[in-house]
């Protein structure tokens, strides 16, 4: 059947009975979006993770080493699914204060940074030193009738041992000169490069050449449970806010984005309110244009109800559960859209009541109206909801899961406004022709219609006139564009050519640094500054032996991780395999063939190097073994040997067994790269790592020739 003979049908349909029409569609909407909210397990939630790409080859290689820092060896198999990946995997600091006992810090520990105002001032000088002393004693008051943590038998405290001082230059100067020293006479102390570079928590800027620092910090130890609560209390409260007359603080949590994410889903949220301006400017707009309030109404529940309809295809037929707080603002992008097709509904509608004579139906009117208006609105619907569904081959998790709702919400509003709208355009026509003539019944249906209640009554009126867009239109503008097509065209080209131009010397970003929030805003400023804290331009790189890049995990869904996957090929226990293994950390970090690498990690070598120990101290290990290579059948036990020695811990030494085999070696180098490295910079050094270990597997003995390389850095 012709495709213009059923719109034309179901346009009269709909003209026929609107009011039926608009109930049926309407009901439908309501429960379609209920089952939607309520099966699909709607909440309202400011979920940010996933920003990192999933199923592309770099991606693969590094959530197997995440997995690798996650995997739970006791409970989990080694094949099998285990908890997702931990936001807070690293093992507690040890800082020394009076004794190594008394302070530990944590993730969730509460971080204030100091940063001189002026750039070229220094921190350890005795004025700002001063005024740094009494920040800190200002945010030791507000903490100590919070959060802060008691302190245990032997610990120095502060101020009558309410509070564990915080690990600071401050608090090391008190340590070393005593507690009840002003912060004036502190400052003054010889002592206090000599204990800056002691303890660590200055910035990179501090060198021995140069010992002085634009940047200290203090991390302030926190009751683990309430320490998020209590922070978010403090920022709200704002009394840790502190600033002197030439120095500025920030805070956040040590190791942990609680906090930065806490913040910034409030404020997220908070611009949330921007949808009901957004509302209130539609609907002004939509009034001014349509006249009817009945209209006006109808068209905003059509935009709002777009939305439980895209959520019923997104959660219910495409089952995707994770949704990120990205896709809320398709409300801004669906009211543009929404506000756009009422538009053309309206306007379709006048013009086919122009068209006929006058005194048409409203089953005549609809079926003119309807095929036109539901025509028009297909292509620009199809081709924006086409865009957005195209852009679902981006491998970033919420930017995905963003185009694809997004199509579907383009798509159930454009279904919305073929239904609950244009029944209400057609219901509201009716009413309007059987209204009585008299004014004042008009002047009550104006809110149909505003300018019935000004204007002659129906019968009395001429034939309905084009708006005064539409005759602007059709008549000056369509001349002018007429007469001055090829000028037109000439334009068009060129500007074309000049867009061209623009976008093929667009350069990448030169930073993958993501701001959310102000410059001005303390989790901002805190998140920019502890950059102070990071040596300048270096990461780390793992080249990772034992698994295979893969992600079995959901890559529309964060929360659902990949399954660790075994290299079967791996067995470093020949001895050709363990010199080989011995040989790629010197030659990786000294081969000028190499990538610019520094080596920070080689487990077998400092195994090498325990065997080597144990034997001039005449306590041979490994069955009398000097050194390695150790024989095959030995190689395994070895290393279970070596692991148990002192209380290592198998990741920090880079080396992970099951069931008394090595099942995973990672050896770490640093490089000079980081998050903020330009796009070029991260591209070089890929190509260099993936040449060199090309290279290196190709020359590799049986056994370890799967080696790969990865970095947080490169990944994200």
């Amino acid at each position: 059947m012709d495709t213009s003979v059923v719109a034309l049908r179901l346009s009269r349909a709909l003209g026929s009975r609107p009011a039926a029409s608009l109930a049926i569609s309407a009901t439908a909407t309501v429960l379609l979006a209920v089952i939607a909210l309520v099966a699909g397990n709607f909440s309202i939630a400011a979920d940010n993770a996933g920003w990192y790409s999933r199923g592309t080859t770099l991606a693969d290689r590094h959530v197997q080493l995440l997995r690798l820092f996650d995997w739970d060896w006791n409970d989990s198999e080694y094949s099998g699914c285990g908890p997702s990946i931990s936001a807070d995997c690293w093992a507690q600091e040890p800082r020394r204060l009076s004794e190594e006992k008394c302070k530990k810090t944590r993730g969730s520990d509460l971080t204030v940074i100091y940063r001189a105002k002026q750039s070229d001032a220094d921190l350890l000088s005795p004025d700002l030193l001063r005024q740094v002393c009494e920040l800190e004693s200002e945010a030791i008051r507000v903490l100590r009738a919070g959060a802060c943590q008691p302190p245990s038998s032997g610990c120095s405290a502060v101020r009558g041992g309410e509070c564990l001082a915080p690990v600071s230059v401050v608090s090391l100067l008190r340590d070393s000169l005593g507690w009840e020293l002003a912060c004036a006479d502190l400052a003054a102390d010889p002592a206090t490069v000599r204990l800056a570079e002691a303890l660590g928590l200055v910035g990179y800027d501090y060198t021995a050449d140069s010992p002085s620092t634009r940047t200290l910090a203090a991390v302030f130890p926190l009751v683990r449970d309430s320490a998020l609560d209590f922070l978010l209390e403090v920022h709200h409260a704002g009394t840790l806010r502190l600033a002197s007359a030439n120095v500025d603080t920030a805070y956040g949590m040590w190791r942990r984005d609680d906090f930065r994410n806490a913040v910034t889903d409030e404020v997220l949220f908070s611009d949330m309110a921007l949808v009901y301006g957004s509302l209130v400017v539609s609907l002004v707009c939509v009034l001014a244009y349509t006249r009817s309030l009945f209209l006006s109404v109808v068209g905003l529940l059509q935009v709002c109800f777009s939305f439980p309809l895209a959520f019923f295809c997104y959660s219910i037929v495409c089952r995707l559960d994770f949704f990120p707080f990205l896709n809320f603002l398709g409300l801004f992008v669906i009211m543009g859209i929404g506000v756009d097709d009422l538009f053309v509904v309206v306007d379709k509608w006048s013009q086919a009541a122009r068209s006929l004579p006058p005194g048409s139906d409203v089953p005549t009117i609809a079926a003119v109206a309807g095929p036109d208006a539901a025509l028009t609105m297909l292509l620009t619907s199809l081709t924006t909801a086409a865009a957005f569904f195209a852009t679902a081959v981006v491998p970033v998790a919420p930017v995905r899961v963003f185009a694809i709702f997004m199509g579907f919400m383009v798509l159930a509003d454009y279904l919305l406004c073929l239904t609950v709208t244009f029944s209400a355009v057609c219901l509201q026509h009716r009413w309007l022709q059987r209204a009585p003539s008299s004014r004042r019944a008009r002047c009550l249906l104006s809110l149909l219609d505003f300018s019935r209640c000004s204007s002659r009554p129906p019968q009395e009126a001429a034939a309905p006139r084009a708006r005064v867009l539409e005759r602007l239109m059709s008549g000056p503008m369509h001349i002018a564009v007429h007469r001055g097509r090829f000028v037109l065209l000439a334009l068009f080209f060129a500007a074309l050519g000049l867009c061209v131009w623009q976008v093929a010397n667009i350069s990448p970003p030169s930073s993958t640094a993501v701001q959310l929030l102000p410059e001005s805003h303390v989790v901002e400023r805190y998140e920019t500054w502890k950059q102070d804290f990071a040596e300048e331009d270096s990461s780390e790189m793992f080249v990772v032996w034992g698994l295979t890049p893969g992600d079995t995990g959901d890559h529309n869904n964060p929360e659902l991780v990949t399954d660790l996957l075994a290299d079967l090929d791996w067995d470093p226990s020949s001895r050709e395999a363990q010199r080989w293994l011995l040989d790629f950390c010197n030659a990786t970090a000294s081969d000028p063939a190499a990538p610019r690498a520094t080596d920070i990690g080689c487990p077998l070598r400092d195994m090498d190097d325990w065997l080597v120990d144990s034997a001039a101290a005449g306590q041979p290990r490994c069955g009398g073994a000097s050194r390695l290579p150790v024989p095959p059948d030995a190689f395994h036990p070895c290393v279970e040997e070596y692991l148990s020695s002192e209380d290592r811990y198998s990741w920090y030494m880079g080396m992970r067994t099951y069931r008394g085999r090595l099942v995973a070696l990672v050896a770490s180098y640093k490089v000079v790269i980081n998050f903020d490295s330009s796009y070029e910079q991260v591209r070089d050094t890929v190509d260099e790592w993936e040449g060199w270990m090309d290279t290196q597997n190709k020359g590799a003995p049986d056994g370890v020739r799967g080696g790969f390389f990865t970095s947080a850095r490169v990944h994200w």
